[in-house]
């Protein structure tokens, strides 16, 4: 998509610009890397073990779909028949609230 709009858009700037028509992917460029440098975590030299540890302190609390970070962490990951529990749940609150979540369809075949 980003190509399309730069195939579009670079003519008219390049017209417009002239010489300095990359000045806009210059800033881009370097809205990105202070991005990365200041908001981005560093993880050279981390462990998996380190990394899952510091997202799960960061996100102590919270719960997504009814799964408890923190408890996750101790633990392995869900089974085949946790999953499918999940998706019959998600089935029935389909059917309950007469809402469709179709994006868990392909999972429900597998």
């Amino acid at each position: 998509i980003c190509n399309f709009f730069v195939g579009l858009f670079f003519p008219a700037m390049n017209e417009a610009l002239g010489a300095y028509s990359f000045g806009p992917f210059a800033v881009v460029l370097l809205l990105v890397f202070l991005y990365a440098l200041i908001w981005l975590p560093e993880t050279a030299g981390t462990t998996p073990a380190e990394l899952q540890a510091q997202l799960v302190e960061k996100n102590a609390g919270v719960t997504y779909h009814n799964m408890d970070i923190e408890g996750m962490a101790a633990h392995a990951p869900p089974s085949k028949s946790e999953w499918e529990q999940a998706l019959a749940e998600l089935a029935a609150d389909e059917e309950k609230n007469d809402k469709d979540y179709g994006q868990f369809d392909s999972m429900r075949s597998g």
